[in-house]
């Protein structure tokens, strides 16, 4: 059982993305797509058969977001994966601006770094990939977790895009293109879209010395 994180922050208003499913057979909205890494289940957020769209989702008194946005599932992958979650925010753009998470277990601090799509930081599984608002992404940006790198791709498990159950076997939502320039290292995302722009990751480091979070 992870301890209630208490957070000195309000609820973020979630404006919804209003995306369309990339498939005529997206399943109802709640429906279990898949599983993943730690058993984490993606659901879908397919709009036009929710009961509602102001629901708010808790893991063992955690607050993860509201069901079932693409924030909800970054927040609620890093809980059961590794322990921490990020503040609120109000838009999933916002994520690469935030600088720590909080250790449920204890309340502390730990940096959350961010790197730019094209730098020389490779991501690993855990990673968050962030997205600027724009093209598909429009008004909230979004965000996505890798879950496996592999050479020429990686992939990602996701929220509110393709809202259709994985097949058999599958343990990710989408496979991203990636490319690295061998002389300078460069490492570059390419989503599916061409019309958003990927920010870049963030990577919760751990291995720093822990800081008091102020509550």
């Amino acid at each position: 059982m992870f301890a209630v994180a208490v957070l000195r922050v309000a609820v973020a208003t979630v404006v919804l993305q209003g995306q369309r499913s990339l498939s005529s057979s997206a399943a109802p909205f709640g429906t279990i797509l898949g599983e993943t890494w730690g058993g984490v289940q993606v659901y879908s957020c397919d709009s036009a058969t929710a009961n509602s769209t102001w629901m708010q989702n808790y893991v063992n008194g955690v607050f993860t977001g509201i069901k079932w946005q693409c924030v909800e599932l970054a927040r609620r992958y890093l809980l059961l994966n590794h322990g921490v979650v990020f503040d609120s925010i109000p838009m999933a753009y916002d994520i690469y601006d935030l600088k720590d998470v909080v250790r449920v277990g204890d309340q502390y601090r730990e940096p959350l770094v961010a790197y730019a799509n094209g730098s020389t930081t490779v991501p690993e599984r855990g990673t968050l990939l962030v997205w600027a608002a724009g093209g598909y992404y429009a008004k909230t940006g979004h965000v996505a977790v890798v879950v496996d790198v592999h050479d020429g791709y990686l992939d990602i498990v996701e929220q509110n895009v393709e809202d259709t159950i994985w097949p058999p076997g599958r343990a990710y939502s989408r496979r991203l293109r990636t490319s690295r320039d061998e002389r300078t290292g460069s490492f570059i995302v390419h989503d599916t879209f061409a019309d958003v722009a990927l920010l870049g990751w963030m990577m919760v480091d751990g291995s720093s010395k822990p800081i008091v979070a102020e509550l």
